[in-house]
């Protein structure tokens, strides 16, 4: 049995303290920031998480 993902990890800490939709994008892009991993690593991650935040918002914006 493993640990994979941070998925309930960022629901839980939304929940528990009352983040608003900017602080869990500050959130996400922290844990790239502060990650163990390369500088290289952390660009490539950013640009897609950018990417997917972008995707993201335009899916609620069009529902809401």
């Amino acid at each position: 049995m493993g640990y994979e993902g941070v998925t309930l990890d960022y629901l839980y800490a939304f929940l528990a303290w009352n983040l608003d939709i900017a602080d869990l994008k500050k959130l996400c892009l922290n844990t790239i920031e502060f990650a163990s991993i390369t500088s290289d690593e952390k660009v490539e991650l950013t640009t897609f998480f950018n990417h997917k935040w972008n995707v993201f918002l335009n899916f609620v914006i069009s529902k809401f």
